[in-house]
């Protein structure tokens, strides 16, 4: 894997070089989202063929420069604590709600969602979901 030469490379190869390949999957996803917006990741839930992701988008700090006509695109590298072989992960998703982070697989308003201190995995049926945690990083604007 490269990592190109920009602002936070660092983080990123620190992650990547963090990553344990034989029992952890890198699964990188582009979101493009409205420039006033910003987006959580809620939880990854995969399974040997699938790997599906929930967000919830919030408006940014009012004191951040932003345009409402404008959307960027925001990269996300995020550690899934499962070796999956790409050649059988045939099938993603990835959905965008408003609000908390307090919906999808296994998820209430008492588990919660969001950014935990860790992330905590547990079995869902064929697959697995984790809220989203540390074991996350993610990109700006580009």
């Amino acid at each position: 894997m490269t990592v190109a030469d920009v602002e936070g490379r660092a983080r990123v190869r620190s992650f990547v070089d963090a990553t344990d390949f034989a029992s952890e999957t890198l699964y990188l996803e582009t979101n493009r989202v409205e420039e006033c917006f910003e987006l959580t990741l809620c939880y990854v839930a995969w399974s040997p063929d699938s790997v599906e992701t929930d967000y919830a988008r919030t408006i940014r700090p009012y004191n951040e420069a932003c345009a409402v006509e404008n959307r960027v695109f925001e990269a996300r590298l995020i550690r899934i604590p499962a070796a999956l072989d790409e050649g059988e992960v045939n099938s993603h998703g990835s959905s965008i709600g408003s609000g908390t982070c307090n919906r999808g697989p296994g998820m209430t308003a008492e588990t919660g969602g969001g950014e935990s201190e860790s992330t905590a995995a547990e079995a869902s049926g064929s697959g697995t979901t984790a809220q989203a945690g540390t074991d996350t990083t993610s990109g700006g604007d580009s």
